[in-house]
C-alpha cells in the first residue's frame, strides 16, 4: 500500500480549488515521479508558496510495481476504480486507497507515459464540459482522445478519469511520450505548472491551446493469434480502407474497413492481450 508519508498535501488555507496529481499508476512509467521531485522540494522549502487552494501529490501510486519497474503486479491499476470493487488484489486495494483523494478533489491530473515514442495526448473524464475544456486547453497538450467506453465492457473501463466523472471531479489523464524519453519529465512538469497557473494556485498564465485535435477510438484489437503489424506502424499512422493492418502467421489478414488511425500499438503484446486501437481523427 502507499505509505501515508509518501502522500504530500499542501494547503494555502485560502479556500479555492483542490488539485490532485497522480504519478506511477503503472510502475514502469516514471516520468511524472521525476518531474515532481523538485516541486515537492520547492514547496517544502517554501521556495514556492501556494497563492490559494490546496494541492495533493501522490508521486508513486503503485509502489511494488514501481520498485520492480514493471507495469503492474497483479491487475492493471488503471482499470480498478469501478464502484463496489470486491477484488482483493494488490492493485484493487491501491485503488480503494486512492479513490477518496480523487473524490475529494476538484481537479485531477493523472500522468502516464507510453511504450513507444508517440505524440503527447490526453483523455478527459467528460467529453463536453466548458470548465473542463478550459482546464484541458491550459496544459499545452495538442491532442485529446475519447471513445474508450465504446471498446470496453463497463467493468473494464474504470480508469482514474472514469472514476473522477462519478464524483464531479474534472479529470484528465496525460500520456507524456515514451517511458525513458528525456523529454517526458519536461512534458509532465509543463502540465503540472500550467494546471497550477490555470487554477491560480501559483502565479502566471498558461498559453491556452486553441486548436486541440480530437481522435475517437472505435475499435480495440486483441492479439488472438500470432502475426505482425504491416510496416510496424506507429501511433498516429493512417490506413486507407482495405489496407492490410496485420499479416497473421496462418496466412490470414486483418484489413482496414475504414480510414483508420493506429492508436497506442503495443510492440510486445502477448496472445489474448490488447494489441492496438483503431480510431478516427477529426
Amino acid at each position: 500500500m502507499i505509505d501515508p508519508s509518501d502522500i504530500y498535501e499542501f494547503d494555502s488555507w485560502k479556500p479555492w480549488v483542490s488539485v490532485l496529481i497522480l504519478w506511477a499508476i503503472h510502475g514502469n512509467e516514471p516520468c511524472g515521479t521525476i518531474a515532481i521531485q523538485q516541486l515537492i522540494q520547492d514547496l517544502e522549502m517554501r521556495n514556492i508558496v501556494l497563492n490559494q487552494g490546496r494541492l495533493t501529490l501522490i508521486p508513486i501510486c503503485n509502489p511494488k510495481a514501481f520498485e520492480l519497474k514493471q507495469r503492474q503486479t497483479q491487475d492493471n491499476l488503471n482499470r480498478m476504480f469501478y464502484p463496489n470493487n470486491t477484488k482483493i488484489s494488490y492493485e484493487a486495494l491501491l485503488a480503494k486507497q486512492i479513490a477518496p483523494y480523487i473524490a475529494n478533489a476538484d481537479a485531477l491530473i493523472d500522468l502516464h507515459s507510453m511504450t513507444t515514442s508517440n505524440d503527447v495526448f490526453m483523455f478527459k473524464s467528460v467529453a463536453k464540459n466548458p470548465e473542463l475544456d478550459r482546464f484541458a486547453s491550459s496544459l499545452g497538450v495538442k491532442e485529446w482522445m475519447d471513445g474508450w467506453d465504446s471498446v470496453y465492457d463497463e467493468s473494464e473501463q474504470w480508469a482514474t478519469d472514469d472514476f473522477a466523472r462519478t464524483t464531479d471531479t474534472m479529470g484528465i489523464c496525460v500520456e507524456c511520450w515514451q517511458h525513458d524519453d528525456p523529454n517526458s519529465p519536461i512534458v509532465a512538469k509543463q502540465c503540472i505548472d500550467n494546471a497550477l497557473m490555470h487554477f491560480g494556485l501559483i502565479s502566471g498564465t498558461p498559453d491556452y491551446e486553441k486548436n486541440i485535435k480530437k481522435t475517437t477510438i472505435k475499435s480495440l484489437v486483441r492479439k488472438t493469434k500470432e502475426g505482425s503489424r504491416t510496416k510496424q506502424r506507429k501511433h498516429g499512422d493512417s490506413f486507407q480502407a482495405w489496407d492490410t493492418i496485420v499479416n497473421y502467421n496462418d496466412w490470414t489478414v486483418l484489413e482496414a474497413t475504414y480510414a483508420w488511425v493506429m492508436i497506442l500499438p503495443k510492440p510486445r503484446a502477448t496472445l489474448g492481450g490488447e494489441w492496438f486501437y483503431l480510431g478516427v481523427r477529426e
